[in-house]
């Protein structure tokens, strides 16, 4: 553990289940910015609605969407933080060097496959209707995003007396702010109420 360079350590840290109402098809979640040193991966899988009308289309949401808690929801997010990095040493203590952060926004979505056709009015009402859950959706990838970057910054260049002192309060700095995360994402919800905000919002936006 007092070794300089040659020990790596990594971490692993808080996979959390997001729920959320309500993608859209072919668009990935925007994750925002990542900071040099910190890698997102956003995958999207889809789950078939192949309903006509909108009362079966809610249906077979309610019936075949991603289970979280017990409950299904027409979306849901998960995240996962972990991060590496190396020791350094010197006569003065041990220092956090290369630290890398890897984030994860896994998205949950509906892709309407209808079996049979279906009129204007409910593909219109489809279309504002997912791009508002995939503006949702892209808000809990974009919160991932900007924690991992505050962990990068929390722990690149963080030094100690010694090296095990500092493996201990790296963790605890992570710990932390993941921590902080699990509120961001909640507090997020509650303010959209999971979503149903902002896909209001597109369903009353003008026709495109």
């Amino acid at each position: 553990m007092h070794t300089p360079s040659s020990l790596l350590l990594a971490t692993a840290l808080a996979t959390l289940g997001l729920a959320c109402r309500g993608g859209a098809r072919g668009r990935e979640p925007i994750a925002g910015h990542a900071a040099p040193g910190v890698h997102v991966s956003a995958p999207v899988t889809r789950y078939p609605i192949t309903a006509a009308s909108l009362n079966e289309m809610r249906a077979q949401m309610r019936r075949d969407g991603p289970r979280v808690s017990g409950r299904a929801w027409d979306g849901a997010t998960s995240w996962n933080i972990r991060w590496t990095y190396s020791y350094r040493g010197s006569g003065a203590g041990c220092t956090l060097a290369d630290v890398q952060v890897y984030v994860t926004a896994a998205v949950t979505m509906p892709e309407w496959r209808p079996e049979q056709d279906s009129d204007d009015a409910t593909r219109l009402w489809w279309r504002r209707y997912e791009s508002g859950l995939m503006t949702h959706e892209a808000g809990h990838a974009r919160l991932a995003v900007e924690k991992a970057n505050a962990i990068r910054r929390a722990l690149l260049g963080l030094s100690r007396p010694d090296c095990t002192i500092l493996a201990a309060d790296a963790t605890a700095i992570g710990r932390r702010l993941t921590d902080q995360l699990r509120a961001e994402q909640a507090r997020y919800d509650a303010e959209t109420r999971h979503g149903a905000t902002q896909i209001q919002a597109s369903l009353a936006a003008d026709a495109p």
